[in-house]
């Protein structure tokens, strides 16, 4: 099996879905072998420290619930 990508996934909490989608989109990841690098969510105000702090161990920024 080849190598998964190490992701960190941010999903707006506030978005319109966004709350209510998270562990479902979470289960659809896992479904693929893919597990985000961050375990717990952060709240939009703290997307930037989050990027950062995940910067050197992750390859892609995942992000959902913008409408």
């Amino acid at each position: 099996m080849r190598n998964s990508p190490r992701f960190l996934l941010l999903i707006n909490p506030g978005s319109r879905k966004g709350e209510a989608s998270a562990k479902a989109v979470r289960e659809q990841f896992a479904q693929l072998g893919l597990l985000p690098s961050n375990a717990e969510d952060y709240p939009v105000a703290e997307f930037g420290d989050a990027i950062r702090k995940f910067a050197s161990s992750v390859d892609r920024v995942v992000v959902g619930g913008g409408d």
